[in-house]
């Protein structure tokens, strides 16, 4: 008789989580329970839905629709299980429909365990036992309402800016280059914009107008020609604030009159009409060859109404395999993955060397909060064990919740290469903490992010290199946790206008955010990934080649 099969299913909703602890958490609880449950194997089918909403749906058309997929067609068959750390991870839809989606489930005969509580819902039990089915509809009315509750949270607080804006008062947003935090010009910074302007009406060109500029202005040697045209596009130029297709008037101090602005605007078009896309090369001078440690070279060929990006080793395109014998052409795309895994860290590193001040203090603060609030739990633990009061109970998971956002914080300021800001700001995103911080190194780390030829400054000063060496590439992590990251080019599929890559992690050991004295051991980690210029289409654990392209396929249809 063969095994019952376990799969796994692991999702967050928001992508700052995928640097926190969020997917070891989940991973533990589920190698415990197969440890716990011999009699039963994981399956090679385990998804991870990585910053997807479990509130608006978004990730039944991913991971957590393969798995639906795969039930209907019967690959999934009755007594296996699906492991999730709580019911909300399946998703936080509106009741009904959540109700109606596990009912989908378990009509299958397949159970649904979480792993936080122990429970197994399985058709015979909600059929059974009320109690469990009311537990059931209560977390999932409680999952809803949180998430529902926080994004209307959200939406208020932007509603309330949008208020006090169309009143003329003043509100705090991220401001552009030539414009003060108060709203106000900067002399020298205004200056610099509105000669940008000038030049540009004048016919001359973005590369140029920073060519010429730069020397004036040292500020312009870090501007590339892309932020001259979001600058030149922003309403702010005449004082707008263009807010979720809401226009509010007056709200900055305006550089130009509407009427230049329309001038600007209408330059743009037609420039942007004669020429091709604009294209920029982040990763230039940053991928370089084993054989020879020259950088590779970028090159492009039109291929009937496409435009490919691949790269060579600069030496064996110019001097021939005599000098280099790494003579392997990889498109562009499989180096961005690569790079798009790693360098954040590295741009962390820098900004972090940063002189913006110190928060010993601030971290001592969050330390004596979590301490008193420990000790509320404790004395109320008592009082629980005595009178058994669902209001103290109720309490308790308050000082809980509360006690995790103060973690959350610690952890920032602690670990975070942004950890010597000041005036943490919290903001909830659907269902999920998320910490940023209003200070000089935040700003320069947005800057410079937002600029790729920042971005590839600060890397280049970092020593931050991509290695490449025939179909494989791989970054020796100095800047992350996990070490070696490398990858091998497999084949290009034209079904999926994409290239296949399988990515490998050797195992690593990182430390607690908050306790130093903890580690956890990650174990080797290799993945399929389909990838392309403009973004990861899928990724999976899956056991071969073939798997992976079966799944791919799978993906592909549930999109459409």
């Amino acid at each position: 008789m063969n095994k019952p099969v376990a799969i796994p299913y692991q999702r967050f909703s928001s992508m700052s989580q995928s640097t926190g602890s969020s997917l070891y958490r989940q991973r533990k609880l589920i190698d415990q329970w197969l440890s716990d449950n011999p009699q039963v194997k994981e399956s090679s089918l385990s998804p991870i839905d990585k910053g997807k909403s479990g509130y608006s749906g978004e990730h039944l058309k991913h991971g957590f629709g393969l798995i639906l997929l795969a039930i209907e067609e019967g690959k999934i068959k009755p007594n296996d299980y699906i492991l999730v750390e709580a019911i909300d991870r399946i998703g936080r839809l509106p009741p009904m429909e959540m109700i109606s989606l596990i009912q989908k489930i378990v009509e299958k005969e397949v159970t649904i365990v979480t792993l936080e509580d122990g429970y197994k819902y399985t058709k015979q039990s909600l059929n059974n036992d009320m109690s469990q089915l009311f537990i059931l509809v209560g977390k999932v009315l409680q999952a809803h309402e949180y998430s529902k509750r926080l994004s209307s949270r959200i939406k208020a607080a932007y509603e309330k800016k949008r208020r006090q804006a169309r009143k003329g008062e003043s509100i705090k947003i991220t401001t552009p280059f030539w414009l003060k935090s108060s709203g106000e010009l900067h002399p020298r910074k205004s200056e610099i914009v509105l000669k940008c302007i000038e030049m540009y009406l004048d016919g001359t060109g973005s590369r140029k107008i920073i060519l010429e500029l730069s020397k004036e202005y040292h500020e312009m040697k870090s501007v590339h020609p892309s932020t001259l045209k979001r600058w030149f596009s922003n309403r702010a130029l005449i004082g707008e604030w263009y807010n979720k297709g809401d226009i509010i008037r007056d709200v900055f101090e305006p550089l130009i009159t509407v009427n230049v602005f329309n001038k600007l605007k209408a330059q743009i078009d037609t420039k942007y009409k004669k020429m091709s896309s604009a294209v920029s090369y982040i990763l230039s001078g940053l991928v370089i060859c084993e054989k020879c440690g020259k950088p590779y070279h970028i090159r492009r060929k039109v291929d009937k109404d496409k435009t490919i990006v691949y790269m060579n080793c600069s030496t064996y395109l110019k001097r021939g395999a005599a000098y280099c014998e790494n003579n392997k052409t990889v498109p562009y795309e499989v180096f961005l993955h690569l790079f798009n895994k790693t360098y954040i860290d590295a741009i962390h590193a820098y900004v972090s060397g940063l002189n913006l001040g110190e928060v010993d203090s601030k971290v001592e603060d969050l330390k004596s909060r979590i301490s008193d609030i420990e000790g509320n739990i404790e004395t109320l633990i008592d009082s629980f064990l005595e009178i058994n009061s669902q209001s103290v109970k109720d309490r308790i998971a308050s000082l809980e919740d509360e006690k995790l956002k103060i973690e959350h914080q610690l952890q920032s300021l602690t670990h975070s290469p942004l950890k010597k800001s000041e005036d943490i700001l919290m903001e909830f995103e659907e269902g999920e903490l998320s910490i940023s911080f209003d200070h000089e190194r935040s700003n320069e780390f947005e800057r410079i992010v937002d600029s790729e030829t920042l971005t590839n400054h600060a890397l280049k000063e970092m020593g931050y290199r991509i290695v490449a060496k025939g179909n494989k590439a791989f970054y020796k992590g100095e800047f992350t946790a996990e070490g070696c990251n490398e990858i091998t080019l497999l084949k290009r599929s034209q079904r999926h206008s994409c290239y296949i890559i399988e990515y490998n992690t050797p195992a690593y050991t990182t430390f607690d955010l908050i306790d130093e004295e903890i580690t956890y051991e990650w174990q080797e980690k290799k993945l399929f990934a389909a990838v392309n210029r403009d973004r990861l289409i899928f990724e999976d654990n899956s056991k071969n080649l073939a798997e992976f392209i079966k799944k791919l396929n799978q993906v592909n249809n549930i999109s459409k």
